[in-house]
């Protein structure tokens, strides 16, 4: 009876070892973008005191939020309980679509938090916070930036199954009103199995 255990609980373990080693050669990489479009409008006319003591010309300040969702993204969605491991590439960047030559976003700060419950607000954490100018350019202003994007990667792998509510929010020298597109390159390694 005791050989018949050893060999009972011997067969399981092989079962359980070779499952995952087939997993890990089933395994397989998805090149994607994680995306969201973030309607942003200005909120009110802003005074601010240039260095030069003079008041700033058309200062507004703008904000918008939007959720997002791993199940959002049409590569991953038939993958999104296999996920084994995403890796944030280069190549993030914010894009202000609509601009004219001479708009300009004077500060950005883009906020997110991971909607444990539709009814309590989450605890938002800062991405990023820029105080530098960024110019329209053919039509577009962007803000290219890697180091944001792998923390809030961390933040989407360890919570695959949650909804993040984002927020973006700062100053323009422009009655802004469009949308603004987030994309974050990404590798993401799932199992079919």
């Amino acid at each position: 009876m005791k050989n018949y255990m050893f060999l009972f609980v011997g067969l399981i373990g092989i079962l359980f070892g070779s499952c995952e080693k087939i997993k890990e050669a089933t395994e397989i990489d998805i090149e994607t973008e994680l995306t969201t479009d973030i309607p942003v409008s200005a909120q009110n006319t802003v005074a601010i005191i240039l260095k030069s003591e003079n008041l700033a010309k058309d200062v507004f300040s703008f904000g918008g939020d939007a959720t997002f969702s791993l199940a959002d993204n049409n590569d991953l969605e038939e993958y999104i309980n296999n996920i084994r491991n995403i890796t944030s590439e280069a190549g993030g960047v914010v894009s202000f679509l609509g601009a004219v030559d001479g708009n300009k976003i004077l500060t950005c700060m883009l906020k997110y938090g991971i909607q444990t419950s539709p009814d309590i607000e989450p605890a938002m954490i800062t991405a990023f916070d820029i105080s530098e100018e960024l110019l329209a350019n053919n039509g577009l202003i962007e803000y290219y930036s890697d180091l944001w994007t792998s923390i809030l990667i961390q933040e989407i792998e360890a919570n695959k199954d949650k909804v993040f509510l984002l927020e973006l929010a700062g100053t323009s020298n422009y009655d802004i009103e469009t949308t603004v597109k987030i994309k974050m390159p990404v590798t993401v390694s799932a199992s079919p199995l």
